[in-house]
């Protein structure tokens, strides 16, 4: 009747599936690996370019006003159009990156009010690790205090820095010394 051949039937094995399967998660796996390190050097280059983008806006500020805006942790104490510049003491960094964009939205809000930036960038993680903070703080420097180091220049050799962190990329820029941010930009006297 029916004569079942071995030969006639045809398909994979199970043994050749396994392996054509093991071989795709092992190349995705690859690929998502690198996508994934593209991508923080894309948020890298990302904090960059906004954090250049305000240090210009500062300049634009003190051009403008004779002064850096204050670092303030609350909008009352911060600089504005009808106060440009206040006397204070510098912002203290937060202990999470819903404090420290507080401070920096506070104290550079003034930038936005006089046309000088469009809108203040956030982080592009914006979020607290443990060993990190993914957000932006700016500091303006109170010529009495040389606590603060930035990059090994303590501060009353700059007017302001601006601190924060990356994933993976390195920059030729002032390393912090110490705290949950990376690197720092200074601006002002140096």
């Amino acid at each position: 009747m029916f004569n079942y051949s071995t030969k006639s039937i045809k398909g994979f094995t199970l043994i050749e599936l396994l392996v054509v399967i093991s071989i795709i998660a092992l190349l995705s796996s690859v690929i998502l690996a690198s996508l994934n390190d593209v991508r923080a050097k894309g948020r890298d280059s990302q904090r960059i370019q906004e954090l250049k983008e305000i240090q210009k806006a500062l300049e634009l500020y003190k051009s403008e006003y004779g002064c850096y805006p204050i670092a303030s942790p609350n909008s009352s104490g911060a600089s504005s159009l009808s106060n440009p510049c206040p006397s204070g003491t510098s912002a203290l960094i937060g202990n999470n990156c819903s404090n420290v964009n507080n401070h920096f939205n506070n104290s550079l809000k003034v930038l936005v009010d006089a046309g000088f930036l469009p809108e203040l960038p956030t982080d592009p993680l914006n979020e607290t690790t443990a060993s990190r903070d993914y957000c932006y703080n700016y500091t303006r420097s109170k010529p009495s205090q040389s606590a603060w180091t930035c990059g090994g220049v303590i501060r009353t050799e700059y007017d302001y820095s601006i601190s924060f962190s990356v994933e993976n990329s390195e920059f030729d820029l002032p390393l912090q010394a110490n705290g949950k941010f990376d690197y720092c930009i200074l601006g002002g006297r140096i």
